[in-house]
């Protein structure tokens, strides 16, 4: 992706001014796309068009800025001393390895995909419902409310009130132990969770921007949902249902995202940690 240096300093200090997702005031270039009418309703409860800048094309930059100290916050003390609560050794440092190629190839993608990915910072379908994350996700959200808690204080307050008012809702029936947030690993269980929350927000969603407050720190399945992936056992493709509306197979073919299962794995290994939890359980631990 070739832009101009001076541009890419301009949107690293907007983002920085911003909390980095949604400052790409220095971008040129934005896409025409047809958003389906279901990709608008994150931008009426907002009240403001937020579907705009192509935040897509520039997530490479966008991680780069990320991944530096943000406004003061030093990662290296929170890496490895986050446990969170699945327990386990924190978060490892090949973590930003990871985070730095899955971007890349979400970023490759959303060139590929062209108008066809509708993704928009508004667009928040994705962000309703309860998903299971693992340790490595679970200490990453950590490190990042530990960098809120000193840059942004207040932000990192009003996360952890949504995470509180979303286990309260919804902890008396989690299919797991409560106590810890970890999910139960019972046919039962698993069966129990297909139907868990699955009308609630995330409570990392900024309900009135259609932000993700720890967009920078999110889980690996926020990362990979839009674009093309692998499902299953490999054999086919999924992606998200407001994407690619009209394209061939060929044509959603040409847009696969490469997911480095491999090296997730390798790293997940490192935590030191077993099961699953959810976000919610995962910022308040």
């Amino acid at each position: 992706m070739a832009i101009d240096e001076k541009v890419a300093r301009q949107i690293e200090d907007d983002l920085h001014a911003a909390r980095g997702q949604d400052a790409l005031s220095g971008v040129g270039r934005m896409l025409d796309a047809r958003i389906p009418e279901q990709a608008y309703a994150g931008i009426q409860r907002g009240g403001r068009f937020v579907l705009e800048e192509d935040h897509l094309a520039l997530v490479v930059l966008i991680a780069r800025v990320c991944l530096r100290e943000i406004e003061g916050f030093d990662r290296s003390r929170a890496e490895g001393r986050c446990c969170g609560m699945l327990g386990g050794m924190g978060l490892p440092a090949r973590d930003t390895e990871l985070v730095q190629i899955v971007d890349a190839a979400l970023a490759d993608a959303a060139r590929q995909a062209g108008q066809w990915l509708v993704c928009r910072l508004g667009c928040t379908q994705c962000c309703y419902g309860a998903f299971a994350i693992n340790a490595l996700d679970a200490a990453r959200l950590r490190v990042g409310i530990e960098a809120l808690r000193e840059t942004q204080p207040e932000l990192a307050a009003e996360i952890e009130r949504r995470a509180r008012l979303w286990i309260d809702a919804h902890g008396a029936e989690f299919p797991g132990d409560p106590a810890t947030g970890r999910l139960g690993e019972t046919d039962a269980e698993r069966e129990q969770f297909e139907e868990f929350a699955n009308e609630a927000a995330c409570p990392a969603l900024d309900p009135a921007t259609g932000r993700c407050d720890v967009y920078a720190w999110r889980p690996m399945t926020c990362r990979v949902f839009g674009p093309p992936v692998r499902m299953g056992d490999g054999d086919a493709l999924g992606h998200c249902e407001l994407c690619f509306n009209g394209a061939s197979e060929a044509e959603v073919k040409a847009c696969e995202m490469a997911v480095p299962h491999v090296l997730e794995a390798e790293v997940l290994g490192e935590v030191g940690a077993l099961g699953e939890t959810v976000v919610a359980f995962a910022l308040l631990g």
